[in-house]
């Protein structure tokens, strides 16, 4: 369960006022009746909130755009110059996942997946 950062600084302030995870999480129940953390998530956020000073949550690292850029113009370029390549030769011919391949094809060139079947 996520909780806000002003419930984990309760949990923090509660662990050291009282030091033990058991009397903090009861005291924590009379101010958050309908939430129930373990033990365990108290002595995380008080561990935590001594390493890092803070109470919030980590934001995580962006990815490289550049890098999604260049993997979507390699993949363009192979469709425009062979379309019937399949995602499977793509995937193989370039090492881009099979799932990222497909993704691109149909969400930002906005094409659809087809099997080309013999006429009769």
């Amino acid at each position: 369960m996520r909780y806000t950062p002003k419930q984990r600084s309760a949990m923090v302030q509660l662990m050291f006022k009282y030091e033990s995870p058991t009397i903090a999480k009861r005291a924590f129940k009379h101010l958050y009746p309908h939430l129930n953390p373990s033990s365990v998530t108290f002595t995380y956020n008080r561990v935590k909130y001594e390493a890092t000073q803070s109470c919030h949550q980590r934001k995580h690292k962006e990815r490289s755009s550049s890098l999604a850029k260049e993997r979507t113009l390699i993949i363009k370029s192979i469709i425009t110059r062979n379309p019937e390549r399949s995602i499977r030769q793509i995937a193989s011919q370039t090492g881009i996942p099979r799932s990222y391949v497909y993704n691109v094809l149909t969400k930002v060139l906005k094409l659809k997946p087809y099997k080309k079947y013999g006429g009769h």
